[in-house]
């Protein structure tokens, strides 16, 4: 690639009735000055590209970290209903065996074990609204990163 050195350096020969010597070198330490501010113009605009490049990967690995997070809070979810919902048949199944087995303080151990339900499904639904408030506090944190570039 010439450079600005190499613009500098060029001499042409002399011939008679050939173009003003002084006119030529004027023009070249033009152009060469030109091309030194274009190829530094350039360098830093590379320098920029490799900047923001390195940026957008930065990006790219937080925003498949919170795809993976979003992926595991949904599994765990999911679980966790699963769990509350057979824990739930359980306690049901339990209390219809006792009604049948004892007539006696049945009402109050279907009231127990209701509470138990209601406690095991706030539980889940407690879990799953921190697990989103904490997605979305990511999401917030990673538009601020996007907006202060």
């Amino acid at each position: 690639m010439l450079t600005p050195i190499d613009i500098d350096n060029e001499k042409f020969g002399r011939q008679f009735k050939g173009y003003d010597v002084d006119e030529v070198d004027n023009f070249l330490a033009r152009v060469s000055d030109d091309y030194e501010q274009l190829m530094l113009k350039n360098k830093e605009l590379q320098d920029k590209i490799e900047e923001m490049e390195a940026i957008l990967s930065q990006y790219k690995s937080v925003e498949s970290s919170i795809q993976d997070t979003l992926l595991i809070a949904k599994k765990t979810t999911d679980t966790i209903k699963r769990e509350a919902e057979e824990e739930a048949n359980k306690i049901i199944e339990d209390a219809n065996k006792f009604f049948e087995e004892k007539t006696g303080n049945i009402d109050e151990e279907i009231a127990m074990r209701e509470e138990k339900l209601k406690n095991v499904v706030n539980q889940t639904a407690i879990y799953k609204r921190k697990t989103e408030a904490l997605l979305v506090a990511q999401l917030e944190i990673l538009k601020s990163l996007n907006e202060e570039e």
